[in-house]
């Protein structure tokens, strides 16, 4: 089985048998209860659902940010 993750978090779901696995450990995840494999202190994957995820708040530093809301006129009074 060939996959590719492009965007989200870990939990990824076969597109043919619509089973849900892991994208860290390859393992299948509940159907009724996903999140519980990510949830559980016991299981490898605990508290990596986001892992690997770029950070967004790094992908534009603020000062970048600040610009395009100023560019937008995100900050324009609309009292003046």
């Amino acid at each position: 089985m060939h996959y590719q993750k492009l965007e989200g978090c870990n939990l990824m779901r076969c597109l043919k048998c619509g089973q849900n696995f892991c994208y860290l450990c390859k393992g299948p995840v509940s159907q009724r209860n996903p999140y519980s494999h990510y949830s559980q202190p016991n299981q490898i994957c605990f508290s990596k659902l986001f892992h690997g995820v770029l950070d967004l708040d790094n992908l534009f530093p603020e000062d970048d940010l600040v610009m395009i809301l100023e560019e937008d006129g995100a900050f324009d009074d609309a009292d003046d």
